[in-house]
């Protein structure tokens, strides 16, 4: 009986193998198919990156618009200032005369937060570099340290404040403070002061320089707004 058994039980198992074998060889194909399908999306993929991307290194011709000052040929250069077009040195000499253009980068121009780049970060901090450079410079500077008419600049604003007036000094090496040309005359007991006019309307400032305490405001308007006298 146990021999039976063993026998009729190795056909039975034999057959229960083949199954297996069968299923497996089935299902191998399959894998197959998808690890294909995956390496082909994968070589796609990597097919497009490189059109996506170009390659580093590579000049980009920039798709810019015609020239603003000619009209005719097309743009080149991009002016750092006010970011116009132009195509030749003759255009770009052309637009800084009729725009009074510098072609100098505004380093203080507002950025909003969402147009902020690293570079804008960096021309920032470069920018307080030269400002940190410039005031190291000056400091070191022997003529501006030295104390110069030191105690007449105390004169004047003794002067002032027993007349009332709140005077305030720049430093030294600012252009306003060169250019002012405010005065106390001992002999008439009064200040001469350094004045500028500035036309809002008209754009137009003039300055007059060493004008006397005693001097109204019309006098002073009096030759630029009088429609007779004024030009």
């Amino acid at each position: 009986m146990e021999s039976a058994a063993e026998k009729e039980g190795t056909p039975g198992g034999g057959s229960q193998r083949n199954v297996k074998e069968e299923q497996v060889m089935d299902a191998a194909p399959i894998k197959e198919e998808g690890s294909l399908k995956s390496e082909a999306m994968e070589d796609a993929k990597v097919k497009e990156e490189p059109q996506m991307n170009p390659r580093v290194g590579s000049k980009r011709k920039l798709a810019l618009s015609r020239c603003e000052t000619c009209g005719t040929e097309e743009a080149k250069y991009r002016c750092p200032r006010c970011m116009r077009f132009s195509c030749s040195l003759p255009c770009v000499k052309k637009h800084k005369a009729d725009l009074t253009c510098s072609g100098v980068r505004d380093k203080t121009a507002y950025v909003s937060l969402q147009q902020f780049t690293e570079m804008n970060l960096l021309s920032d901090y470069r920018f307080l570099e030269d400002v940190a450079r410039t005031a190291d410079k000056v400091s070191r500077d022997t003529f501006l340290k030295r104390p110069k008419r030191k105690k007449y600049l105390f004169f004047m604003k003794n002067r002032a404040r027993k007349q009332g007036i709140y005077l305030r000094l720049l430093p030294n090496g600012f252009s306003k403070r060169k250019e002012n040309s405010t005065v106390f005359d001992h002999r008439k007991q009064q200040f001469c002061w350094h004045v500028k006019l500035q036309f809002p309307q008209s754009q137009a400032e003039y300055i007059e320089k060493r004008v006397p305490d005693d001097k109204t405001i019309n006098e002073i308007l009096k030759p630029y707004i009088d429609p007779e006298e004024s030009d």
